[in-house]
């Protein structure tokens, strides 16, 4: 599991990220998750704005019998203009409340 972040940001090229007006949604080679907007706590961006960057909105814990359970950040990984998503979701979130 300590790997987990770095396996993240070798399959981002495979994923598919899509945002509609109400949900967030991770496409992976044979599986997908979905998050409500509305339900979404905190939406951070990080990165260079042009090139690439993270949007950070999942927060969850991860546990396995091996190690104790920690928190893990994650969302929308390896994107161009982070920055300006991470902003259309804000909007898209004030929008859905």
């Amino acid at each position: 599991m300590v790997s987990e972040p770095l396996r993240r940001y070798r399959s981002a090229a495979s994923m598919l990220y899509l945002l509609t007006p109400r949900r967030a949604v991770i496409l992976a080679n044979k599986s997908s998750e979905s998050f409500s907007i509305a339900a979404i706590r905190s939406i951070e961006a990080s990165g260079d704005d042009a090139a690439c960057g993270d949007v950070i909105f999942i927060d969850r814990e991860i546990s396995s019998m091996l190690e104790p359970a920690r928190a893990v950040k994650d969302g929308f990984i390896g994107i161009a203009d982070a920055s300006l998503v991470a902003r259309e979701m804000r909007r898209l979130q004030a929008a859905a409340s």
